[in-house]
């Protein structure tokens, strides 16, 4: 089933995921926020969300000029930048989740349960809507940039920029680094399947994108509960938030489909924003056909280690098991 999000500056009066309106609609007094220390839960989510945008602004400013880069002058020497902007935007995306937790306990009283950690305190506390909320992001919190961060955190895990490129075709991306055997590092088999595939920039970015507003109406559907029924809904414009929220958008839905092999395959968000910025719609899965060229080189950024002096390359040789 295709999973549809819009959002409409003349609309809802900004690009932000629909939680921001929920948010400005429910009354002060309905926030218990003091009780546990935290920051307003709106001030909570504007800081997540800026810095989520501010990382997709400079991980695709640092996309743009790597391809153009390789497309003028075959060089890739300014993946580092890419990498670097990259790791940080994952770590902003899951830390979204801390937002998003922090916001859904501001909601109950300090009493409710008895757990400092804020979601051991929501599965003790019980809200009604909570279980729905996380088992809505479950797959893409433990599966995908939960594992990922995780790894990166804790295991000394690397990022490492790997490409396919033709002529015409550039297409980047990146894998995480784990060990296969004790002698061997290649693409961690927890999060790569096989421990033998890459994620493409172009998905990557797509799905986290939309992942980021599905969150948004999840919690907003926890949270309108908070809003009183005789209160008319009203919107406030961010005109300089939905500014740069828009170039985010239009520079997402520019970019030129370049998926790897298995990821033809795999669900892709479809990004379509209007000319004016003011409006996009995000549909997941994309309806779209996708081609893979028959012959491609792959490149990759190594490190040579003398206690894993084997390097497994994605998409070459057999999976491992």
């Amino acid at each position: 089933m295709t999973m549809e999000i819009t959002r409409c500056i003349r609309k809802h009066g900004n690009l932000m995921p629909s939680a921001w309106d929920t948010l400005i609609n429910i009354p002060d007094g309905a926030f218990h926020h003091i009780e546990h220390n935290f920051r307003h839960p709106r001030s909570i989510y504007l800081s997540s969300l800026n810095n989520i945008l501010t990382s997709y602004e400079k991980t695709l400013d640092a996309l743009q000029s790597l391809r153009l880069d390789y497309i003028y002058a075959q060089n890739s020497s300014k993946n580092n930048q890419l990498i670097h902007e990259y790791k940080t935007l994952l770590h902003s995306a899951n830390e979204h989740f801390d937002a998003c937790f922090q916001i859904i306990k501001s909601t109950l009283p300090s009493s409710a349960a008895k757990s400092q950690q804020n979601e051991a305190f929501l599965d003790q506390a019980k809200p009604d809507g909570w279980k729905e909320f996380k088992n809505s992001i479950e797959e893409y919190r433990s599966k995908r940039i939960g594992k990922i961060v995780n790894m990166l955190k804790h295991r000394q895990a690397e990022i490492n920029f790997f490409y396919f490129h033709a002529p015409g075709d550039f297409r980047p991306g990146y894998y995480i680094v784990d060990i296969h055997d004790h002698k061997t590092i290649g693409p961690a088999p927890s999060v790569h399947a096989g421990g033998n595939t890459a994620f493409s920039c172009y998905r990557d970015l797509l799905l986290h994108f939309w992942w980021l507003h599905r969150i948004g109406d999840l919690l907003s559907k926890y949270l309108s509960k908070f809003i009183p029924s005789t209160q008319p809904a009203t919107f406030t414009p961010l005109l300089e938030t939905s500014e740069r929220w828009g170039k985010v958008i239009k520079n997402l839905s520019n970019l030129t489909p370049a998926p790897f092999p298995d990821e033809i395959r795999l669900p892709i968000p479809r990004l379509n924003c209007h000319q004016d910025m003011k409006k996009f719609t995000m549909q997941f899965p994309g309806r779209m056909i996708f081609h893979f060229p028959n012959k491609v080189i792959a490149s990759s950024q190594i490190r040579v280690e003398a206690d894993h002096p084997t390097n497994k390359l994605p998409y070459f040789g057999r999976d491992k098991k």
